[in-house]
């Protein structure tokens, strides 16, 4: 490090060493405020160096020996920085300290950070059969890696990172933060259809929220065995049921429909912003699930008057 200092000096460092050293000052900067998150991000740059010094030697032997080693020691410093960030999204002292918006970009930085660089490595040396069950999810998120990305791609593909989290990082990610993180993207999405400036991207960001929906419900809540509240669970196990009933539908565009029913009356009881509650019914209208009537008043002289439009659900629990 000191070498590259002095090439830095001197004007002859290369673009590694100056990358090297700006990550360097980086990391450095953690160890007064978050020293447990500056030892592994330390330790993690020190390896990253060793890295591509020693594939800078061009020896596929020595590389393959180091992969192996490089790899192992990778997993458990990523799986120690998740954890750490998982403890600091419960800890409300340690939120006090860093917003918990930051956190959540922690989380999602170094999980994207694992998946692009280290799992690639390991799958290439390591036998494709032990990561069969998020083989499908990774050719999704280097799908997603092409072209330039809206707000919508970036949801999404934190969605996906999230889902394979749950087959490498179940104990490092527990499922209390992984819920947290999949409640702060559906709040995300609730933003982006509020602000939405036109109806064909509300209805596309629509498309995302169902999306997520249910990937949050497959993944994560159905497997769920601890409630805070008992009240909860039997109200989710309704949930559930009827979602199970709607997944039998053989008619795909008939299936899709019901489903956003579900998922969007479910919606109503989850949000209390009045925005956004009036643009789920008003989907819900276009669906079919609820109708929508005028509201009417009777005058002295006995005739109704028409004072706006309002959205009445008339069969609410009919799915």
């Amino acid at each position: 490090m000191i070498l590259y200092i002095k090439k830095l000096k001197t004007g002859t460092a290369s673009n590694f060493e100056k990358e090297a050293l700006s990550k360097y000052y980086l990391v450095v900067s953690l160890k007064e405020k978050q020293y447990i998150e500056y030892k592994y991000k330390k330790q993690e740059y020190l390896l990253n160096v060793d890295y591509e010094s020693v594939s800078s030697l061009k020896k596929e032997s020595t590389i393959e020996k180091y992969n192996k080693f490089y790899i192992s020691k990778m997993d458990s410093l990523y799986k120690g920085l998740l954890k750490n960030y998982s403890v600091q999204l419960a800890d409300t002292v340690s939120s006090k300290v860093e917003s918990v918006d930051n956190i959540y970009n922690k989380i999602f930085n170094t999980l994207e950070s694992y998946i692009s660089e280290i799992l690639p490595i390991k799958l290439r040396i390591k036998d494709k059969e032990d990561y069969k069950n998020i083989l499908e999810d990774y050719e999704k998120y280097e799908s997603m890696l092409v072209g330039k990305l809206d707000e919508r791609d970036k949801i999404r593909q934190k969605m996906v990172l999230l889902g394979i989290s749950r087959q490498l990082f179940t104990h490092s990610l527990p499922l209390i933060a992984a819920e947290q993180c999949y409640q702060k993207l559906i709040e995300d999405v609730r933003n982006l259809i509020i602000n939405s400036a036109t109806k064909a991207r509300r209805d596309n960001t629509f498309n995302l929220l169902i999306e997520l929906i249910e990937d949050y419900n497959i993944r994560l809540l159905s497997t769920k065995v601890y409630w805070d509240k008992p009240e909860k669970r039997e109200e989710y196990k309704v949930f559930w049921d009827k979602y199970k009933k709607i997944k039998e539908i053989e008619d795909n565009k008939e299936q899709s429909k019901q489903k956003q029913i579900l998922f969007l009356k479910n919606e109503l009881k989850e949000s209390n912003e009045n925005n956004y509650i009036k643009i789920i019914k008003q989907k819900l209208v276009e669906l079919g699930a609820i109708k929508q009537i005028k509201n009417k008043c009777k005058t002295i002289e006995g005739n109704y008057k028409n004072i706006g439009k309002g959205v009445h659900s008339l069969n609410y629990n009919k799915i």
